[in-house]
């Protein structure tokens, strides 16, 4: 059976870094894995994913109080730079080019998220079977197969007969 190809959005990977989603980030990762799937992420993503992991730990440490903002600051680097190593460990930077920028602003018809638009481009640059996003607009516009990972779960076990269905929703 064809090794599944899968462009994983910058929310899913925030979630599945964040580890306070439940269960689900673990049955789909499993499921990927257990499916040979090909993970991708947009090289836009993974520096947004850098970003935002040391922007939730600096506000997470602010509202505790009583943190040293440099111990934070430098704490957040280095989880941030954890986590870009992490997503390198187990899926494939899509770059993006002159092409990719111009094709996501034709989607602008279709989707009127520049954002999301250059997903859609690296997922279409990757030759992704599926674009694994969370937002439910992009989902409803996507103009390729684009699933929820909890959908995208159970798909994998439908269409790969080792993979566990999923118990999360």
């Amino acid at each position: 059976m064809k090794q599944p190809a899968l462009l994983i959005d910058t929310n899913v990977w925030l979630d599945i870094e964040y580890g306070d989603r439940g269960g689900w980030p673990t049955e789909f990762l499993v499921a990927c894995r257990m499916a040979g799937a090909r993970l991708g992420i947009a090289s836009h993503s993974l520096k947004d994913v850098y970003y935002l992991i040391q922007r939730r730990i600096k506000l997470d440490d602010r509202r505790l109080g009583g943190v040293d903002p440099e111990r934070s600051a430098a704490a957040a680097r280095v989880a941030a730079w954890a986590v870009v190593e992490h997503i390198l460990d187990n899926a494939e930077v899509v770059g993006s080019d002159y092409m990719d920028a111009h094709l996501a602003t034709k989607h602008r018809r279709i989707h009127d998220d520049y954002e999301d638009d250059l997903i859609i481009a690296a997922a279409m640059r990757m030759k992704a079977d599926l674009l694994v996003a969370s937002d439910q607009t992009l989902l409803k516009h996507a103009p390729i197969a684009a699933l929820s990972p909890q959908d995208a779960t159970q798909w994998l076990a439908n269409e790969y007969q080792d993979v566990p269905a999923t118990h999360f929703q």
